[in-house]
């Protein structure tokens, strides 16, 4: 998986969906403990100190504790952005 996603140059993790600007970025996440909770099923989302977290990414499956980090988020992560075009059949959108 590693190595097709280096020779196609597309740095992206199958598993969570992610898209990274680099190999290395691709790499430090496959290692994570988030990564490997999700690829063997006993990925949990993360709470807030509050409780659950009330504003989630409907793309990305993100969630924020109040709506200005999901605002936040929509606005400025190039992940969201890239997810909302393949939705909408666009090709993505240039790298930051």
């Amino acid at each position: 998986m590693y190595q097709e996603n280096v020779r196609n140059h597309t740095y992206r993790c199958p598993t969570c969906e992610i898209l990274f600007g680099s190999a290395g970025n691709l790499a430090r996440h496959l290692g994570t403990a988030d990564h490997l909770a999700k690829e063997d099923g006993t990925y949990v989302p993360p709470k807030s100190q509050d409780g659950d977290l009330s504003w989630w990414c409907d793309l990305c499956d993100i969630g924020w504790p109040d709506e200005y980090g999901l605002i936040l988020y929509e606005r400025w992560s190039y992940d969201h952005r890239v997810k909302q075009a393949e939705r909408q059949g666009l090709p993505p959108p240039p790298k930051p």
